[in-house]
């Protein structure tokens, strides 16, 4: 076990994969640029370590944040080119995560709103507890979600959903997510919710890389039907996020 300050994040390692907990020490885990950046940094890391873990998966605080996103005060006082720099910075780590050699997943256990929502979007595979929630309330104040989000919603789960989650800032619990066919896995708590990501994470860890990558592109919109004919070639897990 290892702490990376400027991630902000607890690095714990087993036998075949990485555990990265997000945890400051704040009540909820704020996504500022630096913060951003340090996590895409520990991910291209892991990346190109000689022995590369089989799989990540990405949990919140024991206080019941995942990620809540950048500073709303922060945001108020942002010029247009700082606020760039703050989106492409988003873009960058949710970039990492979806391109990352291994498989990518996250537990949320509480909240996981605005960015903090992107964040869990851009896994591969996307489990929760029964507690949990989700938003993009950004819209409701008078700006958009910049990294990704809307892109990162699944062909399983656009429409009423996608509508409700990014363009009418609707919270939406973990029912909710799990009905739209953005969930992996729904567990009673925190403990069964890290169990259920690790198996499904090490499923995903046996497919070849091709197969992964087509899942990956299939799932996005606009992906080519040639993409589509190859991922029917490979068994797929169920829906996530």
């Amino acid at each position: 076990m290892r702490s990376s300050g400027d991630a902000g994040a607890t690095i714990i390692r087993d036998a075949s994969g990485v555990r990265l907990v997000l945890d400051d020490g704040r009540s909820v885990n704020i996504l500022t640029e630096s913060r951003l950046a340090a996590l895409a940094r520990l991910v291209r890391h892991l990346a190109g370590d000689p022995e590369p873990p089989r799989w990540l998966a990405i949990e919140g605080n024991p206080r019941g944040s995942f990620a809540a996103g950048a500073d709303l005060e922060r945001l108020a006082r942002l010029d247009p080119l700082a606020a760039l720099d703050l989106s492409r910075a988003g873009e960058r780590l949710m970039t990492v995560l979806e391109q990352a050699p291994f498989p990518v997943g996250c537990l949320v256990d509480g909240h996981a709103v605005g960015g903090g929502f992107d964040l869990a979007l851009s896994c591969d595979l996307l489990v929760a507890t029964r507690r949990s929630w989700f938003a993009h309330p950004g819209i409701g104040r008078g700006f958009f979600t910049g990294w990704g989000g809307t892109d990162s919603v699944p062909f399983a789960a656009r429409g009423m959903t996608g509508a409700r989650a990014l363009l009418a800032a609707s919270r939406l619990d973990a029912a909710d997510m799990l009905r739209a066919g953005l969930l992996g896995g729904l567990a009673p708590d925190a403990a069964a919710g890290r169990a259920t990501l690790r198996r499904g994470l090490a499923a995903l860890g046996d497919w070849s890389a091709a197969s992964r990558a087509a899942w990956r592109r299939a799932r996005r919109p606009g992906a080519p039907r040639a993409l589509l004919s190859a991922l029917a070639r490979v068994d797929t897990p169920r829906p996530r996020c």
